[in-house]
């Protein structure tokens, strides 16, 4: 929490805020060419027409626009969701050596848990990816979320007693506390009677849940103010982000009044605040949104959260409105909170590029050759023609261009020959089709995005398996090489900040219910083994198909006599294999179909006749491993006679 007693205001603080304000200024300015191009590249998505389409005249000519940035990061997103979250788990996390192997699987099951259920780790990993391949770079933020949710708890009448127990109670708020006197008249001393003691009235909360958990975000580019040249967002001197807050937000948790917000607001200018025409773009397709105009946004204002260093070179994080100071708290990140994607990366910098610098220009290429082919195709059927205006009705002429139309003629004996004259249009030239292939041809080099690996090519069928087995795996090393550079930049520091965030700052017993079972952590301390794990992620390679079939080939390789008599291979690992089989099939409850070996009782064969009783009863060793039987006593049940096993 920010201290509160610390004079915003003063010099030290001061010349943050100036430092803080320069930076916005000079990374906003050097951002004006990363935020046409976004915007750019927005339209090209859409298939928007381009600019010197409006001089076009309506039903003149085609204006149609082709899809091939559409069609590359729609084809390229299915490969990443399928290597990043195909599996049961987005991440692996395992111990270096035999006493990590616990505290692992504690880290492991709860990032996991955290970012597959808390967070909705496809649509997280969804927008992030798409952003990045689009926008040349996205950002995700992350923080750790603490807070309690509280359902209101009011009591009347109640003793001291009581009165005392709820303020003990650590899961109860006292809010307002009243004392009641008794309205009873005093009694007479003499008759050793005293007057009942006092009531209280108490409004108050009660927690109903605490809420521990790391969460993360996928930025809008125009929200995010870092420089250009960095190399790594985590180690950047200076990022902002630039949020949207309700003014009754900015008065409740940042203690600003409303005469601050009005006065502030001419400032957002003077900052170079120019993001209102890409969020206009965003929204254009539905209508567009103006920020200062909808009745809706009325009452939100922009505050920027800057991470900085102070003067004594330790991370902060400074929140602005305007330019005034409104907040000041040590990060306790260490670092900014950010993690960036980039998909096709440079060197030396960490924004590289996207794939509308790959196929922008492509794609308007496409664009002007179909329009060609539309255009001779609409000339064919609706062809030019020359028009004697003293022999034909004009207005018939134009008019009339539908089937079963009449054009009347302005005098009799008219010959048609001599009043209409079409023109015939240029034949299509035969190498257009060639270079529509040559296009289609440079763009799968660019991108790897191939008709194999959609599965579009009709002529693939009178292949050879194996071979569009190769053309495929070929095609695919393009998008493998952008799931591996995703991997190992923004998905592993995202990891890793979950991971830090649990050991660092969860504080409470949690329980979690998982496809397997419960996770029990009753001390999390117990996950503190990050430098003692390997971390591992982008986990979905290969099929399901592929997969079962390795696994029924381990389970073959298993049931080899030698290794099953040199005690290689037990029966619970045989167990653990066919499990994950099921689980791989969709079959999360597993115990339907599959009995754990460890799980089993023992079950002793009867007593030959005759033999003297086991010292105890039979019934006596057999509870120490099974417990008492259904009699009485442990004594088996009537019908079975005596000394005879029982199984429970």
């Amino acid at each position: 929490m920010p201290d509160k007693k610390e004079n915003l205001e003063s010099d030290a603080n001061e010349e943050l805020k100036d430092n803080a304000l320069d930076y916005i200024r000079r990374y906003s300015s050097d951002g004006e060419t990363l935020k046409q191009n976004r915007e750019d590249a927005l339209k090209a998505y859409r298939r928007d027409p381009y600019p010197e389409d409006a001089k076009i005249q309506e039903g003149s000519r085609s204006k149609f626009v082709m899809s091939d940035l559409s069609d590359v990061i729609e084809s390229i997103l299915p490969s990443l969701a399928r290597i990043f979250t195909g599996g049961k788990e987005v991440v692996r996390i395992e111990g270096r050596g035999p006493e990590d192997t616990k505290g692992a699987e504690l880290l492991n099951d709860k990032v996991n848990w955290d970012l597959v259920v808390q967070n909705n780790g496809f649509l997280l990993f969804h927008d992030w990816f798409k952003a990045a391949l689009l926008n040349k770079f996205s950002v995700v933020k992350y923080w750790w979320e603490s807070r309690e949710e509280y359902e209101d708890e009011d009591y009347d009448g109640v003793a001291e007693e009581e009165a005392a127990q709820l303020m003990e109670d650590q899961n109860y708020v006292m809010d307002d506390v009243k004392m009641v006197a008794s309205d009873m008249p005093m009694a007479d001393p003499s008759m050793m009677m005293m007057a009942p003691p006092p009531t209280y009235n108490i409004k108050g909360r009660r927690i109903k849940k605490r809420i521990r958990r790391p969460v993360a975000e996928v930025v809008p580019p125009e929200e995010i103010i870092c420089s250009i040249k960095m190399r790594d967002i985590k180690k950047e001197e200076f990022v902002a982000h630039r949020i949207k807050k309700h003014k009754d937000e900015l008065i409740k948790e940042y203690g600003v009044k409303e005469d601050d917000i009005d006065a502030e607001l001419a400032i957002w200018t003077s900052l170079g605040d120019d993001s209102d025409s890409e969020i206009y773009e965003r929204f254009k397709d539905l209508g567009g949104v103006g920020f200062f105009q909808d009745e809706d946004d009325k009452d939100f204002y922009y505050i920027y959260e800057c991470c900085l260093k102070d003067e004594d070179r330790k991370p902060i994080i400074l929140t602005l409105m305007g330019t005034k100071t409104v907040r000041k708290e040590p990060n306790t990140y260490g670092h900014p909170n950010y993690c960036m994607l980039s998909p096709i990366r440079m060197p030396h910098r960490a924004i590289g590029h996207s794939m509308f610098d790959m196929v922008g220009d492509l794609q308007k290429l496409d664009s002007a050759l179909v329009r060609y082919l539309f255009n001779n195709i609409y000339y064919q059927t609706e062809n030019m023609a020359i028009v004697n205006p003293w022999k034909v009705n004009i207005a018939d002429f134009v008019t009339q261009q539908r089937p079963g139309g009449k054009i009347r003629t302005k005098a009799e004996n008219v010959n048609p020959s001599e009043a209409y004259f079409p023109l015939p249009p240029q034949p299509l030239a035969g190498h257009a089709f060639g270079l529509l292939d040559t296009l289609t041809s440079w763009r799968e080099r660019r991108t790897g995005v191939t008709s194999y690996n959609q599965g579009l090519d009709a002529d693939s069928l009178n292949k050879t398996a194996r071979g569009i087995s190769e053309i495929m795996a070929a095609s695919q090393q393009r998008v493998e090489m952008i799931a591996r550079i995703f991997a190992e930049t923004g998905v592993r520091d995202l990891v890793m900040a979950f991971a830090e965030m649990n050991v660092e700052f969860l504080d409470l017993e949690t329980n979690v219910r998982l496809d397997q079972g419960w996770l029990e952590i009753p001390d999390p301390k117990a996950m503190d083994v990050l430098f003692d794990v390997t971390v591992d992620v982008a986990l979905g390679t290969g099929s399901k198909e592929v997969k079962m079939q390795q696994l029924l080939g381990m389970i073959d390789r298993a049931l080899n006599p030698l290794m099953i008599a040199t005690g290689v291979i037990q029966k619970s690992n045989i167990y653990q294999m066919w499990r994950t089989i099921f689980i791989e099939m969709g079959e999360k409850n597993t115990e339907k179909y599959l009995t754990d070996p460890a799980t089993l009782v023992p079950v002793l064969p009867p007593a030959p006749p005759g033999a003297p009783p086991m010292p105890g009863g039979m019934n006596g060793n057999l509870q120490g491993a099974m417990g008492a039987g259904p009699g009485a006593n442990g004594a088996p049940p009537a019908g079975l006679p005596q000394g005879s096993p029982t199984i429970q």
